[in-house]
Formats: C-alpha cells, structure tokens, sequence
C-alpha cells in the first residue's frame, strides 16, 4: 500500500480497541451473522465490529437463509441500516457503506480527489479479505488498520492508553 495515512479518528481508535477487546468472536463473509434464539455466538467480521461499536444506532438483526449453509438453517444477519431512512438497508454483506466507511476512517476532511477516495476505499476490500482468509483480528489491527493512520502498536497505546488483553 502507498505511504499516505489519515489523522485516527475518535471511532477508529473505538473500532482498535473493540477488536483487541477479546469480546467478538470472529466470523467471515458478512458483517455479522448469529444463530437464532441466541443458540449460538455472534460473529463479526472485522468491519462489523466496527459497525457494532461506532453505528450502533444503525444496526438490526434479521432472519436469512445462508446460501454458504450446508444445514439449510436460518441463521441471522447483521443489518445496516440508511440514517435518515430506517427501511432502507445499506448492507446485509461484508462491507461498511462507503458513507460510514469514510466517516470511521475521518475522511470526511481529508478526502478532497477522487484518487484518495478510492485508495482509502480499497483498504475496506483488503480488510475484509484479510479477515474472510483467516487473519486474526489483532494481526488485521497491526498491520492494517494502524498503518493506515500512519501509527505502530506503541504509538498508538502511548497516545489512547494500553490496549485490552484478549484472555
């Protein structure tokens, strides 16, 4: 990736934090999904932790059948939802609407050309398949999402504060 970086945002360092919290469990190919009548855990991908920790106002669960399922259960999924317009759904997959995306990342001020836009964009595809390839939430914090804001584990633990230990 190129060595352009953001200003880290109060969500993004909310976003850091609940990922090394050890409190989601990790899931893949949707922001999130569930088993019903909580039989199971709660999954995250890490974009949908994001969604979970900063958008939470956004967030609905729904019943769907998981084409990937080989039970044919109905499981639930992680549902996003437009800010001024609760019915309509922005996203029921594995990636943040670009409009939440870019808010997460701040960049709303720093955005000014199109060429930045879709850099910055494109980190949301490399995040979301590095989690659905396996990558552990904490490999994606270090060497994802921290040096997008231009920052190393201990820059960032000496600015915000020490990180959760996952147990």
């Amino acid at each position: 990736m190129s060595e352009k970086t953001l200003p880290i945002t109060p969500a993004a360092v909310a976003w850091i934090k609940a990922l090394l919290s050890g409190n989601y469990v990790q899931g893949k190919n949707r922001l999130g999904t569930a088993a019903i009548g909580d039989r199971g855990p709660q999954e995250f991908c890490c974009l949908g932790v994001a969604a979970a920790t900063c958008f939470p106002n956004l967030i609905t669960w729904e019943e769907f059948q998981d084409p990937d399922s080989e039970d044919e259960q109905i499981a639930m999924r992680l549902r996003l939802t437009h800010r001024s317009s609760p019915e309509i759904v922005v996203s029921t997959t594995d990636v943040l609407p670009t409009d939440l995306w870019v808010e997460l990342i701040g960049g709303n001020n720093t955005l000014k050309e199109e060429e930045d836009e879709t850099h910055w964009l494109s980190y949301q595809t490399s995040l979301a398949d590095a989690n659905d390839n396996g990558v552990s939430f904490e490999h994606i914090v270090y060497c994802y999402i921290l040096p997008m804001f231009g920052l190393t584990r201990e820059q960032f633990e000496e600015q915000y504060g020490p990180v959760p230990q996952q147990s």
